[in-house]
């Protein structure tokens, strides 16, 4: 439909998923992610959707250290100049156990990641934003994290006004990397956590939903 987004960690699972039916809505995307082999196939395929690579653009970059960001938004902008919506979506889960046993470096570095990666490229593109007088912030979260869609609408509020939108999805615990198990009694579990009600999404562009069934 002529628009561009920035997608962080799309590079596979639901970044890459939801990458997939931007393109396929007739955005231009551009996608980044830490693995850059990973990054290059996703590129790579999304061009394949798009029917051509001057669509799709990509960069490796850390979303929660604020050089890299700040090199990222920039080479965005200079791909797509009227680049007008940002998807968060890069996060970990982070290790799973009682506070005082898990390991604190892993704990806090996804403090940094999933903290400091939904600020930071909202930081680097609200300039950006003011200019160009619209545009769509969309956050996700695992349905923990509350406080990042009150952060960033207020800021959002206070220095753009009315023409930008925040928007949070709440996706809840996905099957990345085998985290989720089949527990004996048939219930779905977070490995290393309680039980969770297991459920799939389909998606839409901004819209993260159960299936009708609520199935897995």
């Amino acid at each position: 439909d002529g628009r561009s987004a920035l997608l962080t960690g799309a590079n596979q699972g639901l970044g890459m998923e939801i990458a997939r039916h931007y393109v396929d809505a007739g955005a231009d995307v551009f996608i980044c992610a830490r693995d850059e082999a990973a990054l290059a196939e996703a590129r790579e395929e999304l061009a394949s959707r798009a029917g051509g690579e001057e669509r799709v653009a990509s960069a490796a970059a850390d979303v929660s250290d604020p050089a890299p960001v700040g090199a990222l938004v920039a080479g965005a902008l200079e791909r797509f100049p009227d680049l007008s919506i940002l998807v968060n979506n890069a996060g970990v889960y982070g290790p799973k156990g009682p506070i005082e046993e898990v390991d604190w470096e892993q704990w806090t570095r996804a403090i940094e990641i999933n903290l400091m990666g939904s600020v930071l490229p909202v930081r680097a593109l609200i300039p950006h934003l003011r200019k160009l007088g619209h545009g769509k912030v969309v956050q996700l979260s695992g349905g923990g994290a509350t406080f990042a869609e009150v952060f960033l609408r207020g800021t959002v509020d206070e220095r753009l006004g009315r023409g930008i939108a925040v928007r949070r999805r709440e996706d809840g615990f996905l099957d990345a990397d085998g985290l989720v198990e089949d527990g004996d009694d048939g219930r779905r579990r977070v490995r290393g956590a309680g039980c969770v009600r297991g459920h799939g999404v389909c998606l839409e562009p901004f819209f993260i939903e159960p299936h009708e069934d609520g199935s897995a």
